[in-house]
């Protein structure tokens, strides 16, 4: 499956909740219209004003659409309209492991050692 595929934009999506959002962008849970499969739509709008979110916003597009990693979650499609990029990305319920570490003041000793054993992985 291409990721850059010219016959996906957001009309192929409908949007069931908002599952989160961030400084740069809005995560959504949507089905895909046609096979009813979830996903993680993230939502970026690219500020003009800086350039340094510009850029980061590129190298997250980027790096995610070369990763093939089992513990970090896969890009399936990415589209651009006028200004807002998206990403839609594979479903991981539970969250990110950022807001777990906030949520939760730090991570156990034995939550460190298996997020390190899988990074190692």
């Amino acid at each position: 499956m291409s990721i850059d595929n010219p016959k996906i934009s957001l009309r192929n999506f409908r949007k069931k909740a908002k599952i989160g959002s961030g400084t740069t962008s809005t995560v959504y849970l949507v089905e895909k219209e046609d096979t009813g499969k979830n996903y993680a739509m993230k939502v970026m709008r690219r500020s003009m004003k800086y350039k340094k979110d510009t850029h980061d916003i590129k190298s997250e597009r980027v790096i995610l659409g070369k990763m093939r990693y089992p513990f970090v979650v896969s890009l399936h499609y990415a589209f651009q309209q006028d200004y807002i990029l998206y990403l839609i990305l594979e479903l991981a319920n539970g969250g990110d492991l950022f807001n777990h570490i906030q949520k939760t003041k730090g991570l156990p000793e034995d939550h460190c050692k298996f997020y390190a054993a899988e990074i190692l992985c």
